[in-house]
């Protein structure tokens, strides 16, 4: 019967359309029902493209015919808003002009692929490269953003899920070719992408007139076709991904969700990014089945932190971690003072993008090898982390112990915290949020930098001396000795300086678009004390 089938899709495509070079079908015969899809591209094709429906047997039969130089622009650059190209995101077989199929079928799967890495970018700016993505996100993304123009969208991603590999294998040769040119790489069969891809697509960002442009040479050249062949074209050949959706009165929570395939490495395993967590799955991972004590929750920090201490045991032994949660997408503490720094530094104020932020920033410190706690456990759907519990003295407690009492024994501490940071700069990262408080100094003297959640890879590298620097001196009070102000100002400049850090970044912290943002926490004396010192640090003498 296929034989039969086959036979007559391919006498019937080259007694309507000379000059095929190539003709394909999809069987969409879904429990009973779907039309038989055929392809054909041709040499000079005077219509340029069209549609054309007929029967065979009992079952539908459609036959889009396109100009070879069209269906290959439509592949490379949507010249007909890939009314044709999509075919190829489909199981189909060659009857005629295999190789050349094959061939465009992979340059259109890799345009596919960059565009759904690129949109992963977009969305996730500092997350993205630290992903690890399953190969069933690039056809699952494809599907649903093109489910207008294809037949039963729905049920082949439900084929997919359960094991189904016909629709990855032009993806799987794709991603090879990306991972030779280092777009990609592909770890344990999961792909993570490079970052300096990403970079590059946030150095490009969304230009609206590049996209309005690009749009009306779409619809410039549709319109050649005519009103009513354009309209006849984008006609849904059968029940598109949302008609299926309704007609099989699918639930909310079945509904496709290409972010399930994405991935964040954390110490306890990969947590799934569209994965709802409770806070006693969170425990029961923590903690080995049958081998779990008591459990105790409680705040940990100001009024305004989001952060609690967890206490568990295991086998008899006390564990402490702590556990953050983003339940406010503008949240109360970084609001105003977004407000406040505007002009001079911008912070992430939205729940999910700093928590976004701090993983990314764990990760890449983390595989640097500077100093921060393990991430163990993460659930983006519900903006919870929990992350190793640091224990040790807070550097603001050693900053305000040498500003009372002189640095004494903290001269060193405060040279290894400005080493860190200059590692961290280093690493091409910034902390964004460089509070003497976000460091807890370990024992053995080993700082931990344990706040990231306005870290970015990037950044403004004075802004984090500046910070340090200023909000040390929010410490002293108004007797306070200023030479010991000083003095904490440069022992952590000395120690900046000394781990690779630039001097002119410390001489840029003595500026006036620096300085003014903190007038309000520290007194104008210890302001002007900590300027000068910067400023000698880097090597300047008087004023600037």
């Amino acid at each position: 019967m296929s034989a039969e089938l086959e036979r007559s899709i391919k006498e019937a495509a080259e007694a309507s359309v000379p000059n095929a070079v190539a003709i394909s079908y999809t069987e969409m015969q879904h429990n009973g029902g779907g039309p038989i899809c055929a392809l054909v591209a041709a040499d000079d094709f005077s219509r340029g493209a069209q549609r054309l429906i007929g029967l065979w047997e009992d079952a539908r039969l459609e036959l889009l015919a396109v100009d070879r130089r069209l269906f290959e622009a439509d592949v490379r650059d949507s010249a007909l808003l890939e009314a044709a190209a999509v075919r190829l995101l489909l199981p189909y077989v060659a009857l005629k002009g295999g190789g050349y199929l094959a061939r465009w079928e992979r340059l259109y799967k890799r345009r596919k692929i960059q565009e759904s890495l690129a949109g992963l970018a977009m969305e996730h700016p500092e997350l993205s490269s630290e992903l690890l993505v399953d190969p069933r996100y690039f056809v699952h993304d494809s599907l649903l953003r093109l489910s207008h123009l294809l037949p039963r969208a729905f049920e082949l991603l439900g084929d997919l899920d359960e094991g189904g590999s016909e629709l990855l294998g032009g993806f799987t040769e794709a991603l090879r070719e990306l991972e030779s040119e280092g777009t990609v790489r592909i770890i344990e069969g999961l792909v993570s992408v490079d970052r300096g891809f990403v970079d590059e697509v946030l150095r490009r960002g969304f230009s609206a007139p590049d996209q309005l442009t690009r749009v009306q040479r779409q619809l410039q050249g549709l319109l050649k076709l005519g009103l009513r062949g354009a309209v006849d074209l984008f006609r849904p050949p059968s029940l598109s991904v949302v008609e299926d959706l309704v007609s099989t009165a699918v639930g909310v929570q079945n509904l496709p969700r290409p972010d399930r395939f994405l991935h964040f490495p954390t110490a306890t395993g990969i947590a799934p990014m569209s994965e709802a967590t409770s806070i006693d799955e969170f425990l029961s991972r923590l903690r080995p089945p049958g081998r779990a004590g008591k459990t105790r929750l409680r705040r940990f920090g100001g009024v305004l932190n989001e952060v609690y201490m967890l206490t568990y045991a295991v086998d008899g032994e006390t564990r402490r971690a702590i556990m953050k949660r983003y339940p406010n997408w503008v949240s109360l503490k970084w609001a105003p003072i977004a407000l406040w720094t505007l002009g001079t530094k911008n912070f992430a104020v939205q729940g999910r993008s700093r928590m976004e932020r701090e993983c990314a920033t764990s990760s890449l410190l983390g595989r640097s090898g500077i100093p921060v706690p393990k991430i163990l456990l993460t659930s983006f759907e519900d903006r919870l982390l929990v992350r190793e519990y640091v224990e040790g003295e807070s550097l603001a407690d050693i900053v305000k112990a040498a500003i009372q009492g002189g640095p004494n024994g903290h001269g060193d501490l405060l040279r290894r915290a400005g080493g860190t940071v200059a590692a961290v700069h280093g690493a091409g990262a910034t902390l964004g949020d460089c509070k003497p408080e976000n460091f807890v100094v370990a024992a053995g003297g080993e700082p931990f930098i344990v706040d990231l959640e306005q870290g970015t890879r990037g950044g403004d590298e004075t802004w984090d001396l500046a910070e340090f620097l200023y909000f040390s001196g929010h410490y002293a009070g108004p007797f306070a000795p200023l030479h010991e102000v000083v003095e904490v100002a440069r022992c952590f400049i000395e120690g900046y300086v000394a781990g690779g850090g630039d001097r002119r970044s410390a001489a840029e912290a003595a500026r006036l678009r620096y300085t003014k943002v903190f007038t309000p926490i520290a007194l104008p004396t210890v302001i002007s004390a900590i300027a000068q010192t910067c400023r000698e640090e880097a090597g300047f003498k008087g004023g600037r």
